[in-house]
């Protein structure tokens, strides 16, 4: 469950079996979950566990075993983890979603078991909604990027410290092709689904359910990190978790903690902020910004996939 287990006993007025669990940090009800079926468990970890049947518990095992570590880079970046134990569950084909971030248990699918662990930033995406998206939680679905936004923001950080620049610099610009995708595919570029933070009165959010809160909202959080400087964002990410943890809050709320953050801490920081962010233009304007990432890898990557296809290990296509 979405919560510590407390143990189990048989229930003397029944055949049944009683399990207990408690969660004492304060969750949203969406977050609240249960899971019963033929499950094992094996540790990754003092305090990190995987489960799944019994028929995928060896390979579940072994992908996962950089859990603890990214586990730890998050507590670098976001403050102590403060849910206890970190779980994960693999569950069967039938399961719709990459993960989801229940507390303390979160919900894989078995299509993670690639065998190299070439998958295991999903891992990281779940272990960063520990501090956005579950201990600091977004007011109302229009708020949604306070969500996804800051937890790929966070996911792309814990990767950089495992695996280095490259890889979140590469990992930016794939999601920022796939926000493109999702703005002049998917949906038009004056789709008001594509703001950030979209009017949903009478929209069922379901239907608004796109990579926008995600890519959108994190290159935006990347925007500002290029203005006022990475030690400074950092900084105020860290105080933006102790500030609203075990809270709901909207994005004004979110704006101006960050404004106050920066006046106080790096008033050099604020002064680009003000002149070179239009929040109109960010937070509540549809469409897609153009790409900001940096292009220090490109010529590198770019490189390797021609290399690729001159050998024939690549189709055809758009690059």
């Amino acid at each position: 469950m979405s919560a510590a287990r407390m143990g189990s006993e048989p229930d003397n007025e029944s055949a049944y079996r009683l399990h207990r669990f408690r969660q004492s940090v304060p969750i949203p009800s969406y977050l609240i979950a249960l899971v019963s079926g033929h499950l094992v468990s094996r540790p990754l970890s003092d305090r990190c566990a995987v489960w799944s049947e019994p028929e995928m518990i060896d390979d579940s095992h072994w992908e996962f075993q950089e859990t603890e570590d990214m586990l730890q880079a998050g507590e670098s970046l976001c403050g102590p983890y403060r849910w206890g134990r970190y779980d994960l569950l693999v569950l069967p084909p039938s399961f719709p979603y990459g993960g989801m971030e229940n507390p303390c248990l979160t919900f894989v699918t078995p299509t993670l078991l690639a065998g190299d662990r070439s998958l295991a930033s999903v891992v990281a995406h779940e272990i960063a909604h520990s501090w956005t998206g579950n201990l600091v939680t977004n007011a109302t679905w229009e708020d949604f990027w306070l969500n996804e936004g800051h937890t790929v923001y966070v996911e792309r950080l814990v990767c950089e410290k495992l695996y280095g620049s490259p890889d979140r610099h590469l990992a930016m610009l794939e999601g920022w092709h796939a926000l493109r995708d999702a703005v002049l595919v998917a949906r038009k570029p004056d789709d008001p689904l594509t703001c950030l933070v979209p009017k949903l009165d009478g929209v069922d959010p379901d239907d608004a359910f796109s990579s926008v809160p995600y890519e959108k909202g994190s290159s935006l959080l990347y925007y500002i990190e290029t203005l006022v400087g990475k030690d400074a964002m950092l900084g105020w990410l860290r105080a933006y978790v102790d500030e609203f943890a075990g809270q709901a809050l909207n994005t004004e709320q979110w704006r101006s903690f960050l404004l106050d953050f920066m006046a106080k801490k790096s008033p050099e920081g604020l002064a680009k902020i003000q002149a070179n962010v239009d929040w109109g233009l960010g937070l509540t304007s549809p469409g897609c910004r153009p790409c900001q990432f940096p292009m220090v890898w490109t010529a590198v990557w770019l490189t390797l996939v021609l290399s690729w296809r001159r050998i024939g290990l690549m189709m055809p296509g758009r690059i």
